[in-house]
């Protein structure tokens, strides 16, 4: 059914600016709605939703809640299991560095001992030390041979 033009006011928009204007433009807060006026809405709300739907929902929501917690708990377990296991491994790298470390010491102070022995043994013996090492240096040579 159409309204007919009549019934609507002729407007310019000319007019409409200067109305907007004229008038402040303040953004007032809406007035609450009683609870007598919302009721009529939450009822009709509540007929369109299936009340087996809303507990399938409901259901679905606690077993997936319940899924996320099982999970949150193996979670848990899994961190406290590897922060053990990390405690341990540093433990055992800690000491195998230590390890290291005197291997490093023991092996600097045989190498300077050996090399002391040799100087030593070179002053006193030049002659036979220059045969042996002569000797070793075919000893390396037939050993690279043979690799």
């Amino acid at each position: 059914m159409k309204c007919p033009a009549e019934h609507f006011p002729k407007s310019n928009p000319s007019d409409e600016h200067s109305k907007k204007q004229e008038e402040p433009q303040t953004h007032e807060e809406p007035e609450p709605i009683s609870t007598e006026e919302r009721q009529p809405f939450v009822n009709s709300l509540l007929n369109l939703i299936d009340q087996n739907k809303i507990d399938g929902i409901i259901d679905t929501q606690r077993h997936m809640m319940a899924r996320f917690e099982k999970t949150n708990e193996m979670l848990v377990n899994c961190n406290a299991l590897s922060l053990s296991r990390y405690e341990i491994a540093m433990k055992e790298v800690k000491r195998m560095s230590q390890n290291l470390g005197e291997m490093k010491k023991d092996l600097d102070y045989i190498f300077k001992r050996v090399k002391f022995i040799r100087t030593k043994y070179n002053q006193q013996h030049p002659e036979a030390f220059k045969s042996l090492m002569n000797k070793g240096n075919q000893l390396d040579e037939e050993e690279d041979e043979e690799s």
